[in-house]
């Protein structure tokens, strides 16, 4: 993540960097470029890049946190209700709002797509920890629902959980970012795919 130095810039040039980072990251992919992308595209001097930044994965991180903290606004009345949702409800409803977020900005979406391909393992083991960090709460309502008879009570936890994170996360790899899909088709195709997630966790 950034430094405290890159945190006490003025908000304008903060602004400035980061968007030019998104930039490059958009139009040249996350492995592709390298940090005299950033610093060309920033016109910042490469002695600044290593006073904001400790590397390059380290601007990666800090991009991810940006889309990551605006996709939760989109979710945020989902997340609020979360639990007087049940898990499917929860699940399907979070993850359109995180369709409508990556459709109406075209540049995380492509670097989304990048992200998600990436052959970067520090990429890969972060994505992992995040959807981990999730799962304590994921847990909370699923229970729930087992004990309202929603889910059937012989069913794992973590099974439903995987589940429903690959099934989606790996569609979205080929609909959206290798397909290039248009929303529309995404949304009817995932519909689908979460009626027969349904009919299987059911009691």
């Amino acid at each position: 993540m950034p430094t405290q130095r890159f945190e006490n810039l003025p908000d304008e040039k903060k602004k400035r960097i980061t968007e030019a980072i998104i930039d490059v990251f958009a139009s040249k992919g996350v492995d592709e470029t390298d940090v005299a992308d950033i610093v060309r595209e920033a016109k910042i001097a490469r002695g600044s890049f290593y006073q904001y930044f400790e590397d390059k994965d380290d601007v990666i991180f800090h991009i991810i946190n940006i889309i990551q903290t605006e996709k939760l606004t989109y979710i945020k009345d989902t997340m609020d209700n979360a639990m007087n949702m049940s898990f499917y409800d929860f699940y399907y409803s979070s993850f359109n709002g995180a369709l409508e977020f990556a459709f109406s900005q075209p540049k995380y979406l492509t670097i989304g797509s990048y992200i998600m391909t990436s052959k970067n393992k520090k990429i890969k083991k972060l994505i992992e920890q995040g959807l981990e960090s999730f799962y304590p709460f994921f847990e909370r309502i699923i229970n729930k629902d087992k004990e309202n008879g929603a889910i059937s009570k012989d069913l794992n936890n973590k099974s439903i959980l995987l589940l429903f994170s690959n099934a989606t996360s790996d569609m979205a790899i080929k609909l959206i970012y290798e397909r290039h899909s248009e929303l529309e088709e995404v949304r009817t195709i995932f519909d689908g795919v979460f009626q027969i997630i349904k009919k299987g966790i059911s009691n």
